[in-house]
């Protein structure tokens, strides 16, 4: 069993295909990114303390989008990963 939420590679390299394809890491242009992406996707851009999660705004700009949203799959998840032992 797999929870799966990996970082989006360097230079737009698609999720594995046992993620989500709502689990890659996001970058808002060459202004920001959240915690799951690489520098390498917005030219050196800082990065933002948070999941990709289209719900949740930066400076006026959704963090993410209905094919980038970590936030999404942690939740979809969290009863899976509780059950752990």
């Amino acid at each position: 069993m797999k929870l799966s939420a990996p970082p989006f590679p360097p230079r737009s390299r698609p999720p594995l295909p046992s993620a989500p394809v709502t689990s890659a890491g996001y970058a808002h242009g060459s202004q920001w990114r959240d915690i799951m992406s690489y520098k390498a996707n917005c030219g050196g851009c800082s990065r933002s303390p948070v999941w990709s999660n289209p719900d949740v705004l930066i400076g006026g700009a959704p963090a993410g989008s209905v094919g980038h949203d970590n936030a999404r799959v942690i939740a979809d998840n969290v009863l899976r990963v509780a059950a752990f032992r």
